[in-house]
């Protein structure tokens, strides 16, 4: 029974490794996301002052709605989010269906560049502000 029930411990787990993780998140590159950052996320976003949305520097790993003067939506303010890789990848695929009714509309379909800029924000949030 033991040899048995090890066998297929080790087939089970076989097949797990031979399994693509599904959800996975993909490595960013700093760099790029800077690109995507500046092309896609500048017209309403900068990372040290509030524009249409919030500063940005700060956000990664921080409670959603929290940057002070910025003037969130309820439902934001009431979702509890933490501003992780896996939120904030979730988010840049289509921020209403994480938050429908919050004042962000968008979609990054591209799942490296969400990667990217992902690792750009994480890597801002390491850095003095230019002064």
């Amino acid at each position: 029974m033991k040899i048995a029930f090890t066998a297929l411990t080790v087939l089970f787990a076989g097949a797990l490794l031979a399994t693509p993780l599904r959800g996975a998140l993909m490595k960013g590159d700093i760099i790029r996301g800077k690109r995507v950052y500046d092309d896609q996320c500048t017209g309403c976003h900068a990372l040290d002052e509030n524009r249409y949305g919030p500063a940005q520097r700060s956000l990664y790993g921080s409670k959603a709605a929290m940057v002070p003067g910025y003037g969130y939506t309820a439902r934001l303010k009431a979702s509890g989010i933490v501003w992780t890789e896996a939120m904030l990848d979730r988010w840049l695929t289509n921020s209403q269906a994480l938050v429908p009714g919050s004042r962000m509309v968008f979609a990054l379909p591209d799942a490296q560049a969400r990667a990217d800029v992902i690792a750009f924000l994480q890597a801002s949030k390491a850095q003095r502000p230019a002064r």
